[in-house]
């Protein structure tokens, strides 16, 4: 089981606080362990014991907020794309990323789905 952080930690916090999230070029956790979790405690709030824990310790993140088709300010997901090397290949830079998910019909139908699916419990 994944260990669970607050509202205001990581990756998807900043994401879905900022509509999005781009990081690049984290240590390899493999090699660089100490250096890794200093950074995701200071940049992300994320303790170290539960960085440690992560099962998937990406280099690489991108992270953008599902917005609501109805009301474009009101987000209702977030969908976050990473990678365990230190980044995304050239040619997928952040702007190519974003601009093929805005345009894939998938994408538009997230708003859709959540708003028509039942209520799921609040997490605290």
């Amino acid at each position: 089981k994944s260990p669970l952080y607050g509202y205001e930690q990581g990756y998807i916090s900043r994401a879905w606080q900022n509509g999005e999230c781009y990081i690049h070029g984290l240590p390899n956790p493999t090699s660089e362990m100490q250096e890794y979790a200093d950074i995701s405690k200071s940049k992300w709030k994320i303790p170290k014991e539960i960085t440690r824990k992560m099962s998937m310790k990406s280099r690489t993140y991108i992270g953008l907020a599902i917005k609501s088709s109805s009301s474009p300010s009101k987000r209702i997901g977030v969908l976050i794309f990473e990678s365990l090397h230190e980044q995304f290949p050239k040619e997928l830079t952040n702007d190519k990323i974003r601009e093929k998910l805005y345009k894939l019909s998938a994408y538009r139908m997230f708003p859709w789905i959540f708003e028509h699916s039942p209520p799921s419990r609040a997490i605290d």
